[in-house]
């Protein structure tokens, strides 16, 4: 949800479809998810050249609100099931239907840019064995420093569940 969201914010500043956008929420699902800047790009041209003039600030600012999104919906609505209706209805079509659509979806990961045995999102082919195959983002030294603290905040989760 966070992935389409940020997309949305950034199409939505750069007077765009949002399909046009390439982008990606990864990690946990809240607080600590991160954003996969290095690889953002609109029409595979790189978001800091597409945007010449925007500031990393902006870009900041664009992910904050994207984070935040969900904490405005439940203030309004209560909840945020619409959303996570959709995500769901997306990913269940997906899969029977063999799409191997890109999807940003939560998987245990044997080894991933050093983090292991730990579910965490990242952008996967999503057909109908579930996840074929999880993309290798070419995250920056400092984006994988953020995500194992994301993942961190899961092994926390999963530990405390454990008693």
């Amino acid at each position: 949800m966070d992935t389409a969201r940020l997309r949305q914010s950034i199409a939505d500043h750069c007077g765009l479809d949002p399909r046009n956008v390439h982008a990606y929420v990864i990690g946990e699902h809240g607080d600590s998810e991160i954003v996969n800047w290095t690889n953002v790009d609109i029409a595979g041209i790189p978001i800091k050249e597409f945007c010449g003039n925007c500031e990393d600030v902006l870009f900041e600012k664009l992910f904050e609100e994207t984070r935040s999104a969900a904490y405005r919906v439940i203030e309004k609505e209560g909840s945020t099931y619409y959303g996570i209706g959709l995500a769901v209805s997306k990913v269940l079509s997906t899969i029977p239907n063999d799409q191997h659509s890109v999807l940003t979806v939560s998987s245990v990961h044997r080894e991933f840019e050093g983090m292991q045995d730990v579910p965490f999102s990242v952008p996967s082919i999503l057909g109908r064995s579930g996840v074929e195959r999880t993309l290798p983002v070419g995250l920056s030294e400092e984006e994988i420093q953020e995500l194992s603290k994301s993942t961190g905040v899961i092994t926390d989760a999963i530990e405390s569940l454990k008693g």
